[in-house]
């Protein structure tokens, strides 16, 4: 058996497809691929892949993670190759490589995301960043309870807007134990700032383990 960490992006393309689509859509490019995928045991076997975050509907990546699991060794720059080469539009392998030893995924701890967009009227980031304390209803496994937002943002800065009016680069809890959606951080910007925001586009930069370091 050969463990496999797969990188690769999701770009506008494919940002409105839902991760069961995702995932058969991923597991079509293994088959056409033709590797030889481990199946786990039992009436209903299945690929043996872990996904590292999924992603949103309706956002971006470059750099998102997946483990696979093959019954015999493989040439990961060969992997690269035969996998981009089956590979739909909007969906790039951007890097293969070994994964035995490596920490396993469900340890991912935070992710950076940039988000741009347009508003219909002037607001001010900086006082939003600069909060101590911001509550919003955040929904959870026992239903929507109040949160402060300022908890889960690690870090939040403006970056240069190129095409739209405003950027922000943000640095949010993600994984399993503790995890904000980057669209309800800038929803609840919008509504800080009174404002209504269009042309948001966010892309998912970077991702980590709890002790920073990147996952690929």
């Amino acid at each position: 058996m050969s463990k496999y960490r797969i990188k690769y992006s999701q770009d506008d393309k494919v940002k409105y497809i839902s991760h069961l689509d995702f995932l058969r859509t991923v597991n079509r490019v293994f088959a056409r691929s033709k590797l030889p995928l481990k199946f786990s045991n039992g009436f209903n076997p299945h690929t043996i892949m872990t996904i590292g975050l999924p992603l949103s509907v309706g956002i971006t990546s470059v750099c998102d993670v997946l483990d696979i699991e093959l019954t015999e060794p493989m040439d990961t720059a060969y992997m690269k190759e035969i996998l981009n080469s089956n590979s739909p539009e909007g969906i790039r392998i951007l890097g293969v490589k070994n994964a035995e030893g490596l920490p396993p995924l469900f340890g991912i701890d935070s992710a950076i995301y940039t988000a741009r967009f347009d508003s219909d009227k002037e607001i001010d980031i900086d006082r939003f960043i600069a909060e101590e304390s911001i509550t919003i209803e955040k929904k959870s496994k026992r239903g929507m309870k109040e949160v402060n937002i300022k908890d889960f943002i690690r870090s939040m800065k403006v970056i240069p807007a190129d095409d739209t009016m405003y950027a922000v680069e943000m640095h949010l809890n993600a994984g399993n134990f503790s995890n904000i959606k980057p669209e309800l951080v800038i929803a609840t910007l919008a509504q800080y700032s009174g404002a209504s925001f269009c042309n948001i586009a966010v892309n998912r930069e970077k991702i980590f383990f709890e002790d920073g370091q990147e996952v690929f």
